[in-house]
C-alpha cells in the first residue's frame, strides 16, 4: 500500500482535467463552501437457506429490492449472507461468513436492547437499524425513510476509484479521496466490499487505513493487488469511522 498527499486542484475530476476548476464549484476542495451529494450504503445481514421455516429474510430482500428501485442513484445495497447453526447459506464460504459476522457483531453491539439476528439491515452504519421483517411493505418503508434522511444531507467526502489490471486476474485499486468544504478528517478508514452482482457480497476488506485529511486536502492511495474471482462483478469503496460504526460516503465501481 502506498499513499501521498496532494494539495493542488483535483486532477481526478476528469470533466475539468484540462481547465481550472471555478472557485464556486462545490466539488473543488479549495472551495470552503464545497460539498457533494451523499451516496448511502445499505447493508443487510441475511440468511437464505432453503430450510428456514418462515421467509423473514426473503421479505427483507424484497423490501430492499423495492427501495433500490426508488433510490437507483442515491443508495448502494449490500447483502451479507451469513451462516447460522443448522442453516447454511450457499452464497458465502465459512471464511467470508465469519468476516460478515464480525462486522455484524460490531453493528449489533451498538444497540443494547436488540440482539444480533437475521434479517438485520443498517443504513450508513450502525446508527440506523431495521431489525427483522414483518412484511415486504414495512421493510421498504423503513429502509426508504433511512435513506431519505441521509440523502438530504450535504456530504464532504469525494471518492474516485479506478482498478488497474495486472495481468488477467489481478488488479490494484487506485483511490483518491478529497475533503470538501472547510472540513478536516481524522480517524477514518476505507472499507472495500466485493460484490457478486448488484448486491450479494462476495467478500469484504475492513482494515484499510486512511490518512488524516486537512480542509481542502486530497489523498491518493493504492490498495491490493486483489485477485479477481470469476463471480466478482463490482466493488464498493466506503469511507468509514475507524471503529466501523459510521459510513460517511460510498462509491461503486464495475469490474467486469
Amino acid at each position: 500500500m502506498a499513499y501521498k498527499f496532494v494539495f493542488s486542484l483535483l486532477a481526478l475530476l476528469l470533466f475539468t482535467a484540462c481547465t481550472d476548476i471555478p472557485r464556486d464549484n462545490p466539488l473543488d476542495p479549495k472551495n470552503s463552501a464545497g460539498f457533494t451529494e451523499s451516496v448511502v450504503l445499505v447493508e443487510a445481514f441475511v440468511n437464505t437457506a432453503d430450510n428456514i421455516p418462515v421467509p423473514y429474510n426473503n421479505w427483507a430482500l424484497q423490501g430492499l429490492a423495492a427501495a433500490q428501485i426508488a433510490y437507483p442513484q442515491e443508495a448502494l445495497f449490500v447483502e451479507y449472507h451469513r451462516d447460522l447453526e443448522g442453516y447454511d447459506d450457499s452464497l458465502n464460504t465459512a471464511m467470508t461468513s465469519n468476516r460478515f459476522k464480525s462486522l455484524h457483531q460490531k453493528y449489533a453491539d451498538f444497540h443494547t436492547t436488540v440482539p444480533m439476528g437475521v434479517p438485520d439491515i443498517y443504513v450508513n452504519g450502525a446508527g440506523t437499524r431495521i431489525s427483522g421483517a414483518s412484511d415486504v411493505v414495512t421493510v421498504n418503508e423503513q429502509v426508504s425513510a433511512g435513506i431519505s434522511s441521509f440523502v438530504s444531507e450535504r456530504n464532504y467526502f469525494k471518492i474516485e476509484a479506478e482498478p488497474e489490471w495486472v495481468g488477467d486476474t489481478q488488479f490494484v485499486l487506485h483511490c483518491t479521496i478529497a475533503m470538501l468544504g472547510n472540513r478536516s478528517s481524522s480517524q477514518k478508514k476505507i472499507r472495500i466490499i466485493f460484490l457478486r452482482d448488484s448486491a450479494v457480497a462476495e467478500d469484504v476488506d475492513l482494515n484499510e487505513p486512511l490518512p488524516n485529511l486537512s480542509a481542502g486536502g486530497v489523498v491518493h492511495q493504492d490498495f491490493g493487488p486483489f485477485t479477481l474471482r470469476e463471480q466478482t462483478k463490482q466493488l464498493i469503496v466506503s469511507v468509514v469511522s475507524d471503529d466501523d460504526l459510521i459510513v460517511f460516503q460510498s462509491v461503486k465501481k464495475e469490474l467486469q
